[in-house]
């Protein structure tokens, strides 16, 4: 486990995804969060195949990232490789959601 990592020069620290987990349970209590078009939330939507894990509670891998790093989703190269790659990296467990 490190304490911090990088994803295309930007430094992201164990702590900052600690804290952006924190947020996102504030932002999204019932974990619903919904990247329109969609209409469910993440985790039931079958385009998401990866949960990162933290204390029982699953959480969008790739949005977490985003907020990190401030780069959007597959458009700057942030995709679920490089999403997994931070929090694992990171020490944060990230499992398939579904076969």
């Amino acid at each position: 486990m490190q304490e911090a990592t990088q994803f295309k020069g930007t430094t992201i620290t164990r702590q900052q995804a600690l804290q952006g987990m924190e947020e996102y349970d504030l932002d999204y209590p019932k974990n619903d969060y919904c990247e329109p078009p969609a209409l469910k939330p993440w985790h039931e939507n079958r385009l998401y195949k990866w949960a990162l894990v933290h204390r029982g509670r699953q959480y969008p891998p790739k949005y977490l990232a985003s907020q990190l790093t401030g780069r959007a989703p597959k458009h700057e190269g942030l995709g679920a490789g490089n999403a997994i790659r931070i929090f694992e990296e990171l020490g944060f467990e990230v499992q398939r959601l579904r076969p």
